[in-house]
């Protein structure tokens, strides 16, 4: 089995200095690669993340959004870089340092049979610890996993955990998202293509996007259509693609 532990990041540049030493200090041998996934932090979040990761014993991957897409959009990135490179596992650990290193083992070792495909961590469950939470935090974090357990009639502790475990083997992701990659001489830019899903097999799909590249005189582009299919389902594109673009001097 192979597991990824993804870190998204927004301007926590000293939190995330600190919290890298911690990973540095931690064998994990049961993690085989760290994705760290900034998304446009305006502090020095990314050129620390570049620095404190030299040297690190697991593989090392940073991406950075084209913009900022919010903590959602960047568990997609994550999401699709993941299954398109085959892991099993996704592991979530938000990188503001309030969770604690040693839990990574513990989730993992939660469900050693993987009855579970999704496993929540919570701050607010018996025997949970809070680290650097004030009490206006605990309150309101409280609250609302009380007005959404009425609604779900259903008992919820934790709403935003920064701990979560996803199992990807079952995943239908086929008809939820294709990734876009161009690829130029000095970056890549990546485009995530979402939809809700298609109610049978498709034939073909247009996707759209416009992305303004920097490139020089005699560079060239390449682009890369990823479409995930480690799901039960199937789509039946064949290899006609189009690309077109243009020069604004």
């Amino acid at each position: 089995m192979s597991t990824i532990l993804f870190i998204p990041v927004y301007n926590c540049e000293l939190q995330i200095k600190r919290l890298i030493k911690k990973l540095k200090r931690k064998k994990l041998k049961k993690i085989n690669e760290i994705l760290f996934v900034d998304n446009q932090s305006v502090d020095e979040t990314l050129k620390t993340l570049v620095n404190e990761t030299k040297g690190f014993s697991s593989k090392i991957t940073i991406i950075q959004n084209n913009k900022n897409y919010g903590l959602g959009g960047s568990h997609k990135v994550a999401l699709s870089y993941a299954i398109n490179n085959r892991y099993n596992d996704l592991i979530v650990f938000h990188g503001d340092d309030q969770g604690k290193i040693e839990d990574l083992d513990k989730i993992i070792l939660s469900d050693k049979k993987r009855k579970y495909d999704f496993i929540l961590g919570s701050r607010f469950m018996k025997g949970s610890i809070l680290n650097n939470y004030n009490l206006i935090r605990i309150l309101g974090n409280i609250f609302f996993n009380f007005i959404f357990s009425a609604i779900t009639l259903k008992k919820l502790y934790d709403l935003g955990a920064g701990l979560n475990l996803l199992r990807l083997d079952n995943l239908d992701t086929v008809t939820q998202f294709t990734m876009i990659l161009l690829i130029t001489s000095n970056r890549t830019l990546q485009f995530i293509h979402g939809h809700g899903g298609y109610a049978a097999d498709v034939n073909y799909m247009s996707i759209q996007g416009t992305h303004l590249v920097d490139m020089d005189a005699g560079d060239t582009v390449s682009l890369s259509v990823n479409l995930p299919s480690l799901g039960t389902a199937q789509m039946d594109i064949n290899s006609n693609t189009s690309f077109s673009g243009y020069l604004v001097a």
